[in-house]
């Protein structure tokens, strides 16, 4: 009898500790902006009250709008705004002349992600501030992966990380004709598979490692 209550107060404690950390998680990541599009108007809502309006240009269109966890955001044809809850005002990156109208973002509780022709932007919650990558003359872009802390942008020279407390994006080479196999992302690790490697970027620190498969 001694032994199975033990087993029973045993079991309950697991169930507490695991509802305690789902909780937590929940809180991590619990929505703390809105954002919303009326005439020519973009508004944010943040979990303190605050609104924010932001006033379109009369050339201005809006492409994407989304809003998760601590960041909200939206793409124009013109800029890549982004709004976070400890924001006092929006963050914008102007777009240039030279990049194409076939700009893929990305939002993810943490980070806002943006990648063209020509260069990988990124916000992070955490710095609240913008960092990019410009890409080298000719580069392909292939991939642009984002998670809960991390995002992975690959080109057809390089592969780039940038995690939610990075200062900027970390690079690793590909080899010339290095064809990309799998892209996974988790919430503070990436990996990136190759015919002869498996390529893990760390958020955490903002490194890559080299696995050589053969």
């Amino acid at each position: 009898m001694h032994k199975q209550s033990g087993f029973m107060i045993t079991l309950v404690c697991l169930f507490v500790i695991i509802a305690a950390v789902q909780v937590y998680a929940d809180e991590e990541y619990e929505d703390l902006v809105d954002i919303l599009e009326v005439d020519d108007k973009i508004y944010a809502i943040l979990s303190s009250g605050k609104k924010f309006s932001f006033d379109l240009r009369r050339t201005e269109s809006v492409q994407w709008l989304d809003a998760r966890g601590y960041l909200a955001a939206f793409l124009t044809n013109l800029r890549f705004v982004v709004i976070s809850y400890k924001s006092d005002d929006w963050q914008i990156a102007p777009l240039k002349l030279s990049e194409s109208s076939n700009n893929v973002p990305g939002l993810s509780p943490t980070l806002a992600l943006l990648t063209t022709n020509s260069r990988a932007i990124a916000f992070n919650a955490i710095s609240n501030r913008f960092v990019e990558k410009e890409f080298l003359l000719r580069d392909e872009l292939l991939a642009a992966e984002i998670g809960e802390q991390i995002a992975i942008v690959v080109t057809s020279s390089r592969a780039y990380g940038v995690g939610s407390g990075s200062s900027g994006f970390a690079q690793v080479h590909l080899k010339l004709n290095e064809t990309i196999e799998d892209i996974k992302i988790s919430t503070h690790r990436g990996t990136i598979r190759t015919p002869d490697r498996l390529l893990t970027f760390l958020g955490r620190n903002s490194t890559w490692l080299i696995h050589k498969l053969n």
